[in-house]
């Protein structure tokens, strides 16, 4: 096999492997996002701005929706009549002047089509504003402001099943300085926002606990949303900082060892205390692609083999598949450096990886066959074909987090041209 062929080798199972991680990217349905409406609360406009379009993006990447803007503003009387206008057949819009009326309130005609025609629409509306003063009895530089906003989500869903869920959120904020303090307490909106879009079941990604026992997670979705095997879900759940803040924390990881068309059975590889039914989990997006760069010694059992040390990246397809998966790896020889005087040693690998699970840990049986090319190096040093051969390796894993693995590999390399020797390494793999 001369360099032209391994290339085109090489080239043929990435062309193979591509459609299996490829995903489908779906057209999404348009969400009306609205503005803030903040009532007679005197708050600055400008200031939940940059929180709209945090929003946007929330929604367009996790969500079934794509955001469109919506410059209004309407109350919570408002928007209930827009529902009604929307999901009731017999009821007409009332237009005077361009305007279509909406209880005691009104909005024009052009953005009340643009509603008209969104899969769902959200609308937040500030209801609560207000401030204390702390240590003021202490004078004045010792003031510390706590800022309480409650803010209400309307959400809108205007196909299939038509409801208007309102979700409200209490966020704080505490600080020296008022303006500082009220901040804090507008950009904490987001966190609870993104968990209530989750638990809302409008997610792409976002979908919820149906029951967890030994081990074992039920998750609210399967095949019929592109749920596969090897797909992996965080567990998330918001968590309250003393200063007033909030955030979500990472509470597990599962990995789905089961798919029916409406639910997956997924298996817990690390978890923080036990989640309740309905908990939010959301899918970890990947290629579905581990790739390991690792290192391997190869100690001789033979006279015809010397001690050398070889480096290698592995590929290994974990979407869509489970315990058995596919590999290929491709390694080139790092010592003895003499070697490089001459020759460049490669050895392509193709087999299977049969894997299996103990919470962080690991351990997989990994047969391959294989090739060695050498390419010459100097001019008296000609590209020579080395024969085939076959390995065992056994591997041991660690989890380190929901993307970083550590592991150790130990086996066995057997030549047709009668090389033989055992085998002790290790490597770092990166979840794609």
């Amino acid at each position: 096999m001369n360099c032209k062929d391994l290339i085109f080798t090489i080239a043929f199972l990435f062309c193979v492997a591509f459609p299996l991680i490829a995903q489908a990217n779906t057209e999404k349905k348009q969400l009306g996002l609205l503005r803030f409406t903040l009532g007679d609360t005197g708050l600055d406009p400008g200031l939940f701005t940059p929180i709209s379009e945090e929003m946007n993006k929330v929604i367009d990447t996790r969500s079934d929706f794509q955001a469109l803007d919506v410059d209004a503003r309407l109350s919570t009387r408002e928007v209930e009549a827009l529902f009604s206008l929307l999901t009731d057949a017999n009821q007409e819009p009332r237009v005077t002047d361009g305007n279509v009326a909406l209880g005691d309130g009104s909005i024009s005609e052009r953005r009340f089509r643009i509603l008209a025609a969104m899969a769902a629409i959200v609308v937040p509306v500030v209801v609560e504003f207000h401030v204390e003063e702390e240590n003021a009895d202490k004078g004045p530089e010792n003031i510390r402001y706590k800022v309480r906003l409650n803010t209400a989500f309307h959400f809108l869903l205007l196909e299939g099943e038509k409801k208007h869920v309102t979700r409200v959120v209490e966020t704080l904020g505490y600080d020296r300085d008022r303006d500082r303090a009220l901040a804090d307490a507008a950009a904490n909106i987001m966190p609870l926002f993104t968990y209530e879009l989750g638990q809302l079941a409008v997610g792409r990604r976002g979908s919820s606990v149906l029951s967890i026992e030994n081990g074992e997670v039920y998750i609210e979705r399967g095949g019929n949303d592109g749920i596969l095997l090897g797909t992996e879900f965080v567990i998330t759940v918001p968590e309250s900082l003393p200063d007033g803040r909030t955030v979500q924390r990472e509470q597990g990881l599962i990995v789905v060892t089961e798919v029916t068309d409406a639910v997956s059975l997924g298996q817990v590889r690390y978890l923080d205390g036990e989640p309740d039914p309905g908990t939010s989990v959301t899918e970890v997006p990947r290629f579905g692609l581990d790739v390991t760069p690792y290192l391997l010694a190869s100690l001789p059992a033979d006279d015809l083999l010397n001690f050398s040390v070889y480096g290698g990246l592995r590929l290994t397809l974990s979407k869509g598949t489970m315990n058995v998966r596919p590999v290929v790896s491709v390694e080139w020889a790092v010592y003895p450096f003499s070697v490089f005087e001459n020759w460049f040693q490669l050895r392509p690998f193709l087999g299977v990886e049969i894997r299996a699970y103990f919470g962080r840990f690991e351990i997989a049986a990994l047969p391959m066959v294989g090739i060695e090319e050498w390419f010459g190096l100097s001019a008296g040093a000609e590209t020579s074909f080395q024969g085939f051969g076959l390995r065992a390796l056994v591997e041991l894993s660690l989890l380190l987090s929901r993307d970083i693995k550590v592991s150790l590999h130990g086996g066995y390399d057997y030549w047709f041209d009668g090389r033989q020797g055992y085998l002790a390494g290790g490597g770092i793999s990166l979840k794609l």
